[in-house]
């Protein structure tokens, strides 16, 4: 999010009981908007996921999600429903997009001091954890997907889900042998074709290729050295 100075004291919002899922980095965190801007439409909001106080400054409304902790069962379905719809039409990416808001409303839940007992917390958040996993896998991104699966284990799923988590843990470990494999045999063609450019050169070329690579050679070493210096 772009920094802006923020609002003047005149905007603030005294009670801060607006909640909100912002985006920064990546990541999508809960915070409570603490001044807004209706001619700017940008709002200061402060991060309510960790101990240290932050505030993203000048957040674009558009890019906030209101929460809405009296009604967040509903909330969450509605984007896990919209997620599964996506999923069914081959939109994994934009699928997992509102599978992590499921996950960011209920973290929101918590960081507002919500009941730990809620029961449609961890049924939403293993379905969010599992569908995230799939949508991953068939972007063949193998360990976020894991990392997922072991999200939801954590919930301690019901057998009915877990059986579905033992099937996608089956499907990563098979695309991850065909990953490998592909690997593999793209190598042997890459070397292929290596040899058959340098079988080409002449000595005078060859000699020229041997120095850029002592040169490359050289670069790297250096780039270690400063990369430990800075570690």
């Amino acid at each position: 999010l772009r920094a802006s100075p923020g609002v003047d004291a005149a905007k603030r919002v005294p009670d801060r009981s607006l909640w909100v899922i912002v985006n920064k980095a990546g990541s999508l965190l809960p915070g409570t908007v603490v001044a807004a801007d209706a001619a700017e439409q940008r709002a200061d909001v402060e991060l309510r996921s960790t101990g240290a106080t932050e505030v993203v400054s000048g957040a674009p409304w558009r890019v906030l999600i209101k929460v809405h902790l009296g009604q967040l069962s509903l909330q969450g379905s509605l984007h896990l429903n919209r997620a599964r719809a996506l999923s069914q039409a081959g939109q994994h990416q934009e699928a997992a997009q509102d599978l992590s808001v499921v996950i960011a409303l209920w973290a929101t839940f918590d960081a507002a001091g919500g009941a730990p007992a809620e029961p449609d917390q961890r049924d939403q958040l293993t379905k969010a954890f599992y569908l995230r996993a799939k949508t991953r896998l068939a972007r063949l991104r193998i360990e976020p997907a894991r990392a997922d699966i072991q999200k939801a284990w954590n919930l301690e799923p019901p057998e009915a889900t877990a059986k579905l988590l033992r099937q996608v843990e089956r499907e990563l470990e098979v695309a991850q042998r065909e990953k490998v494999r592909s690997n593999k045999k793209l190598a042997k063609e890459i070397a292929k074709l290596a040899d058959t450019a340098m079988a080409g050169l002449d000595a005078s070329q060859l000699a020229a290729f041997g120095r850029l690579l002592d040169i490359v050679k050289l670069a790297d070493a250096g780039m270690f050295l400063v990369s430990c210096r800075h570690a």
